[in-house]
């Protein structure tokens, strides 16, 4: 009846203002957190507005994310991973997890300080949100490490989107001025399904054995595969 479907049409303009809120929410949130500062009344007042069922999305959403890097936590990694991979056995797609490792971190830490040592990992996770596809996953695995879940690409675009990633990396952390006397770099290792493994523990396993392998040889690579390494080149 026309009433149903102006009544329709009402729910959804609402559960998109909703969402809308949420997101402005966790945004704001996020950030006030990471800069240590406090909301005012005004932000509060969004989350008083949400219904119940909208503040356990909001806080559902919140537990999944990382509080520092505002990516995606080891857990939702974990539980995604499974997900993804059983996806691409049934559609038989390709999959590539990528560990992304920052070089020298501790070295960062110690020199800098700790904030300094912060502000490279956030500057990682935003470059990570240009350099990537909406399609990936992007998670703080821990530490300075990340990873990044690749549903339905080859390892040649997962490849390309590290060298996406170095570039914009280089130029972000040159934007926020981080007081380094060299340029901050880091080391890749892709795994791809189905070449290198059929269950996480494969794909996770074969990533970070090239990481390492990578690291081992100079850092600032991505290891491909077992025989093949690149040195990332940002201007190519």
């Amino acid at each position: 009846t026309p009433y149903n479907h102006r009544r329709q049409r009402q729910l959804c303009i609402r559960d998109r203002i909703y969402s809308i809120m949420l997101t402005l929410y966790l945004s704001i949130t996020r950030v006030a957190r990471r800069d240590g500062d406090e909301m005012g009344d005004p932000i509060r007042d969004i989350f008083h507005i949400l219904t119940y069922k909208q503040r356990f999305k909001m806080l559902e959403h919140e537990l999944a994310r990382d509080a520092l890097s505002g990516l995606f936590n080891r857990r939702f990694f974990d539980e995604n991973l499974q997900r993804e991979l059983e996806r691409a056995k049934r559609l038989q797609h390709n999959l590539n997890l990528v560990f992304v490792d920052i070089d020298h971190f501790k070295s960062i830490n110690d020199s800098y300080g700790h904030q300094v040592g912060d502000d490279a990992i956030v500057a990682l996770a935003d470059s990570m949100q240009s350099a990537f596809r909406e399609a990936d996953i992007l998670c703080r695995y821990g530490g300075e490490e990340f990873a990044v879940i690749m549903p339905d690409s080859s390892v040649r675009a997962a490849f390309e989107a590290t060298q996406r990633l170095q570039r914009e990396y280089q130029r972000t952390c040159e934007e926020r001025n981080l007081p380094l006397e060299t340029e901050i770099t880091f080391t890749a290792g892709i795994a791809n399904y189905p070449d290198d493994g059929s269950d996480p523990a494969d794909l996770i396993r074969q990533a970070d054995r090239r990481l390492y392998k990578g690291k081992d040889s100079g850092r600032n690579q991505v290891m491909m595969d077992t025989v093949i390494m690149r040195k990332i080149q940002p201007g190519r």
